[in-house]
Order: C-alpha cells, then structure tokens, then sequence
C-alpha cells in the first residue's frame, strides 16, 4: 500500500495558510468579476457581509476586494455606484475611529479610500483635457 495513504490527511500543518486563505478566495472572485464571470451583485454582496462582520481579516479583506474591483464597480456605467459611495462612507468612519481598529487596518482602510480619490482625480483631469 502507498505509504502517504495510511497517514491522516490532518497531519499536514495547514495553520500558517488559513490566514490567507480569504485573502485568496476574494482576489479570485474579483479577478472573476473582471472577466465577467461574476455579476456586480454577488461583489456588492460580498462587500457588504464584509463591511457587517466585525473582524479585523474581514476589513482587510474588504480592502482586498476594493482594490481589485473597485474601479469597475466605481464606474459611470455601474447601475449600483450609490452602493460604493456608502461602503467608503463607511470606511472613512472605520478609518477614523482610532481606538477600535489596528493601526495596521486603519491605513489599509486610508490607503484604500486615497487609492479611489487618485482614480476620480485622474478620470476628471483626463475629461477636462
């Protein structure tokens, strides 16, 4: 008999890769949502179950998300862009509430909220030009 057969599968430390394991999933899911394979509203349901949960992975995650496809669903041709003006109304109060987020998340959440006011600031110079 095959000798890797008769050991437990949980034998294998798969500790150090559950942590990144959401971070996966949601990276997928966005790169599936920009070749169309996912609609808008499965993201939108999935941000805002992010933005419910009260995890610190579950914000990082949401960043995640956000960077990957926030500039599709952020577009003028999004039937659902009021959404995405509350999720970073909603991130700019978590970004701000110091004592209960992480510093670590906090900028993450700033970093995420700049990144979507550089893409308006270069759409609006690229129309004007």
């Amino acid at each position: 008999m095959i000798s890797f057969l008769k050991r437990p599968l949980m034998n294998h430390n798969i500790q150090p890769y559950m942590r990144t394991w959401p971070f996966v999933c949601f990276r997928y899911i966005g790169e599936l949502f920009k070749l169309r394979v996912v609609s808008e509203n499965v993201i939108h349901e999935c941000l805002t179950k992010l933005l419910r949960s009260s995890g610190d992975d579950s914000l990082e995650v949401l960043c995640q998300l956000l960077t990957t496809t926030g500039q599709e669903l952020d577009s003028k041709h999004s039937k659902l862009q009021k959404r995405m003006d509350l999720y970073f109304e909603e991130l700019e109060t978590l970004a701000n509430e110091l004592k209960r987020v992480p510093a670590r998340i906090r900028f993450m959440l700033q970093d995420t909220v700049y990144l979507r006011e550089m893409i308006e600031a270069v759409s609006v110079r690229t129309v004007a030009e």
